[in-house]
């Protein structure tokens, strides 16, 4: 299928400091309204719809990963452009087909409270939605015009949000809000995001056996590494939710949502870097590389720092004037929280620079590592310590990844 371009040149590429704004605030737009989503579920239908919907996203975000092969930071940095646009596209579509033959079998085996299932299903038609977009962000990052998706993403945001919430108020089911939710994202897709992607070219979606296999080999570390990475968050509250159930991983969905905020905020500060980074790294200029590498985890924790000390004043605070005094006994863990958040951006851009360097086979080793610890330190210590266990384990798994990957990058790139 041939979908032509809409253009009769490319726009021209903007500013990193534009990209940035643009990236960071559309971003924070959407994240920010996926965290009001999980409010609200609260005040309409209680804590039980809040675990069922922290359930579903925890496995929405293990099947975005298979979905996507995690292959974004792979297509923005194929500066030689060894496959198209057309060809990323194709692989997509195989690659969300994959994410069904593994999760739904996952889900069905794995679920012990049977009312999570259905749900869960359900959200994974949004999910695919966000598999398929991300193609299209891929081609506007790639271009240096990332206002593109930074509008897309916060239109998109406000609507879903809207549309979720309407629907769960109106029908009382939160399984028509999904539906509500894959048909709002779908129509952002069709209508904004396709069209823009066209004016950097056309892109021909044909599947071909061997690009689709030589980008099976090429992303298959990557795939299988940030599947790992999202895993362990996954693992962690899945674990928690059989072991206290659907309402006690409500509360802490409550909790943890507005932590989020901070590691979707580092990774759209150091989005726009990777192209640059990419770029010299190309060039050999490992000097320049390296001098810009750590510049981007100065802003990463600078911003991190400054979250975790408003978090720590305003958090607690503002949870309680959100939830009412049922979440007081827990508000304490969001600046905790935080600092998981935080550590799993920076291990999400460190993983980010290894592919860059065309080092994952280096990643996928750590993430295995860090994955293995979380399978077997996620039981003991949730069931010793709930809550702080949970958080425990998130900590111990991603700080493996952080020492090793940087480690790694700063060996590599110390090479003049």
């Amino acid at each position: 299928m041939l979908l032509p371009s809409r253009a009769a040149s490319a726009p021209k590429p903007i500013s990193i400091t534009k990209n940035t704004l643009f990236n960071t605030i559309g971003c924070l737009v959407y994240q920010g309204c996926m965290w009001l989503i999980t409010v609200l579920v609260v005040y309409i239908s209680g804590y039980t719809d809040s675990g069922v919907l922290a359930y579903a996203m925890a496995i929405g975000n293990v099947f975005l990963s298979i979905a996507s092969f995690n292959i974004r930071v792979f297509q923005v940095s194929d500066i030689s452009n060894a496959y198209t646009p057309g060809n990323y596209a194709a692989f997509r579509i195989l690659t969300v087909i994959l994410a069904y033959a593994l999760i739904l079998p996952y889900i069905y085996f794995t679920t012990e409270n049977a009312s999570l299932i259905f749900p869960a299903v359900l959200f994974l038609l949004f999910k695919t939605d966000e598999a398929f977009v991300d193609v299209l962000y891929a081609i506007d990052q790639k271009a240096e015009r990332m206002d593109y998706i930074g509008v897309s993403q916060g239109l998109r945001g406000i609507a879903v949000a809207f549309t979720f919430t309407a629907s769960l108020y109106l029908f009382d089911s939160i399984e028509f809000a999904f539906i509500a939710m894959f048909c709002t994202g779908l129509s952002f897709t069709v209508v904004y995001d396709l069209p823009h992607a066209l004016r950097f070219g056309s892109l021909d979606i044909e599947i071909h056996l061997n690009s689709a296999k030589s980008l099976f080999v090429d992303g298959l570390p990557i795939a299988v590494s940030l599947t790992l990475y999202s895993a362990i968050t996954t693992v962690a509250r899945q674990t928690f939710g059989n072991i206290y159930g659907p309402e006690e991983l409500g509360f802490y969905a409550a909790v943890a949502t507005p932590a989020v905020l901070v590691q979707a905020a580092a990774r759209y500060l150091y989005a726009p870097s990777l192209v640059p980074l990419t770029e010299m790294v190309a060039k050999s200029d490992y000097r320049e590389s390296r001098s810009f590498f750590f510049r981007t985890i100065a802003v990463i924790v600078a911003a991190a720092l400054a979250s975790l000390v408003a978090l720590g004043f305003i958090g607690p605070k503002m949870l309680l004037v959100l939830y009412g005094p049922s979440i007081e006994p827990y508000a304490g863990l969001i600046v905790v929280v935080a600092l998981c958040t935080f550590m799993l951006a920076l291990s999400n851009y460190l993983l980010d620079v290894l592919t860059i360097l065309r080092d994952m086979r280096y990643g996928l080793l750590i993430t295995i590592f860090a994955f293995l610890g979380c399978v077997v330190l996620s039981e003991p210590l949730i069931r010793s310590f709930g809550m702080d266990g949970l958080n425990s384990v998130i900590v111990i798994s991603t700080l493996l990844i952080m020492v090793a990957a940087f480690t790694r990058i700063v060996f590599k790139l110390g090479r003049a």
